[in-house]
């Protein structure tokens, strides 16, 4: 794993640009539950987690038993790898690296799906959806919106790709861990009639990756054979007390929403005056953009002295040490960072 933000940031005065959790913070009706919450500390919670899992389905409209909990959308990626057990897998890339790393851990032989920078790293869906047909893996992998590309695949556009699972006998792993930034369609509506598990993190959107809290939505089929592998008590009391008070804060999720675009348009406008840099489209919370000059250290080495800290790329597939992924935080940062972006850019050695 590329040790990133948090594990070095750790100087006073630096603004993390690197980790895309929302700057906002947890949300304040959140951290009051939380305190009284702990009072219940010295009961079990929930084996399983089962009446959250009842209260989400009932909030997004899901059939009984499509949900599971899990700590932090990680521990469900890797849980589904060991319920499905596959022998071939295709991961799309360039993405999170854990994907891969969880098939692998199981002995699984995994291909890579590369999408092509010229095509700004939107995944050919149709080709994809051919290969599918043509070698018949038992899993396949999607991050949408995708981390670290931030290209968000809508569900029209992989209908080739759900068919070809559904005939292949596979199943269709898609993380939507940062959904709630985005705008268009999840595959929601699609797990009933497809082999598809949507893995879901808690921590971007709500700002607790202390607390360690994900969800999963699929298929009966997959989520039962989940249940079968999954560990007891995997997910704390604390957690599980605040996932209403997550869903219902409409006005967090309002303010967290304008707050993101306008800081988004803050920093395109600023990074897209900086000659030597391209930045690619996103439907997310962070952009990826492409040095012309120098290399993500050499750019961390600037920033650092600066105050600032982005997150180099050179551990993705398909990508390298000219690519960076900087989080989108308040207007006013990111135009400060686009300012020391275009300082670096203009001292950069070709």
């Amino acid at each position: 794993m590329n040790k990133h933000g948090g594990y070095k940031g750790k100087a006073a005065g630096i603004t993390d640009f690197s980790v895309n959790i929302n700057h906002l913070g947890m949300p304040e009706r959140a951290a009051l539950k939380l305190k009284e919450a702990i009072e219940g500390l010295g009961r079990y919670p929930e084996i399983d987690g089962a009446g959250m899992c009842g209260y989400i389905e009932k909030r997004l409209g899901m059939p009984e038993g499509s949900v599971i909990l899990g700590n932090g959308g990680i521990e469900l990626i890797y849980l589904f790898a060991r319920a499905i057990r596959p022998r071939t897998a295709i991961v799309v890339q360039p993405t999170f690296n854990e994907y891969k790393r969880a098939f692998e851990m199981y002995g699984c032989r995994v291909n890579d799906f590369c999408a092509k920078g010229s095509e700004c790293f939107m995944p050919d869906m149709d080709r994809l959806a051919k290969i599918v047909r043509s070698e018949r893996p038992d899993a396949v992998a999607l991050c949408s919106p995708n981390n670290p590309t931030g290209t968000k695949v809508e569900p029209k556009a992989a209908a080739g790709l759900l068919e070809a699972v559904k005939d292949a006998g596979a199943s269709l792993l898609i993380d939507e861990s940062f959904i709630d930034f985005s705008v268009g369609e999840s595959f929601l509506d699609y797990i009933e009639e497809y082999p598809v598990f949507l893995a879901r993190s808690m921590t971007k959107f709500y700002a607790i990756p202390g607390l360690r809290l994900g969800y999963g939505i699929g298929n009966a089929g997959i989520i039962n054979k989940m249940k079968k592998c999954k560990e007891p008590w995997s997910v704390n009391s604390l957690s599980l007390s605040i996932i209403p008070e997550l869903f219902e804060d409409e006005e967090f999720e309002a303010r967290t929403l304008e707050e993101y675009r306008n800081g988004k348009k803050a920093m395109l406008d600023a990074l897209g005056e900086t000659d030597g840099i391209k930045v690619y489209p996103s439907q997310t919370n962070f952009v990826l953009c492409r040095l012309e000059r120098g290399s993500g250290d050499m750019l961390n080495e600037h920033l650092v002295r600066h105050g600032f800290f982005v997150r180099t790329c050179k551990d993705f597939c398909g990508l390298g040490e000219d690519y960076v992924r900087i989080a989108v935080r308040g207007a006013a940062e990111n135009r400060a960072l686009a300012d020391r972006v275009r300082e670096y850019m203009e001292g950069a050695e070709v």
